[in-house]
């Protein structure tokens, strides 16, 4: 397998948590001049790549990793918009967990390395059994101009992974033909004042 740590996949090529509606997820986003079908194929084997990195990893390495984000995690905000920011988020999900940070990094340290591969091998790896995959795929109708006006014949794009996808034709209907998680408990019972808006 190439080398992913020395692969430039695009412009813009960022990962993180997503936290939609109590549902804790990961999202990787590339900007790239590369067909999507080559980009997630790229993904796919990062994602191998990294599995293999943590199960090599020793343990003594792996616990200072895990300090590492606690210790992040811990930091105090520097400033007073981080702050609001951070009890604002709480308010606005209706969640109310003001020592969220604390709460999280106490788990954190309870983490083990089984428990972390588990879990990724569970929800992340191609084959996890309860993994689930969103693929939004925006392809540019621009056509390249070429320097100097000379042609160069485009690069064919060899599409193998598209097979795995269920295409969505109808947003609605895709979304309304899904479960709902149920709504997190907030953390304070705080009762809302006055009346609703209906809307």
């Amino acid at each position: 397998m190439p080398d992913t740590d020395l692969e430039q996949l695009g412009y813009i090529v960022f990962s993180g948590i997503r936290k939609v509606n109590g549902a804790n997820g990961i999202r990787i986003i590339v900007q790239s001049s590369k067909h999507p079908s080559f980009v997630e194929d790229r993904i796919e084997a990062f994602l191998e790549n990294y599995l293999k990195t943590m199960e090599e990893m020793p343990l003594d390495e792996f616990e200072r990793h895990k300090e590492a984000l606690a210790l992040k995690k811990l930091e105090k905000p520097k400033n007073v918009t981080q702050q609001f920011h951070q009890f604002y988020n709480e308010i606005a999900v209706a969640q109310y967990h003001f020592e969220r940070d604390e709460a999280e990094v106490a788990i954190l340290r309870k983490i083990t390395k089984e428990e972390f591969l588990e879990c990724f091998k569970n929800f992340i790896a191609r084959d996890g059994p309860e993994r689930r995959v969103l693929a939004v795929h925006i392809i540019s109708e621009q056509e390249n101009q070429q320097d100097n006006n000379t042609e160069t014949p485009e690069e064919e794009v060899v599409i193998t992974n598209m097979d795995r996808h269920e295409k969505i034709a109808d947003l609605e209907t895709f979304k309304s033909s899904k479960e709902l998680y149920p709504i997190c408990l907030p953390v304070l019972d705080i009762k809302a004042k006055g009346a609703r808006s209906k809307l």
